[in-house]
């Protein structure tokens, strides 16, 4: 909606190419539904892991099942798109965080 005395919402999150909260939040404001319809698919994309590593725990299965945990991750991770993808890559080379197992799913990203 416009009003007087404001200037439209910008048509990308940031239209001077630099980072620019009040923008962006002006971008994003008038885009809700697909802001949630990402939240959502975020979401249920990641329970079907996390349930499984919740079993794992359940089971006293945590390091039995890791090299099989790290490639549904890093699965996961690609189906998510590139931001995702981004963070498992510097996830990888974090040995002192992460486990062998999970060190060497990421580093196929």
């Amino acid at each position: 909606m416009f009003s007087i005395g404001k200037a439209p919402p910008p048509s990308k999150p940031y239209p001077l190419q630099r980072y620019d909260p009040i923008a962006a939040r002006a971008y994003f404001d008038q885009r809700l539904p697909l802001v949630i319809k990402r939240g959502l698919q975020i979401a249920s994309t990641s329970l079907g892991f996390a349930l499984s590593i919740l079993q794992d725990f359940a089971n006293n299965e945590i390091d039995k099942n890791s090299d099989q945990r790290a490639v549904e991750l890093s699965t996961l991770l690609t189906k998510l798109g590139p931001t995702f993808i981004k963070i498992g890559q510097s996830l990888s080379i974090r040995t002192d965080l992460l486990s062998p197992a999970y060190v060497r799913g990421l580093q196929t990203l």
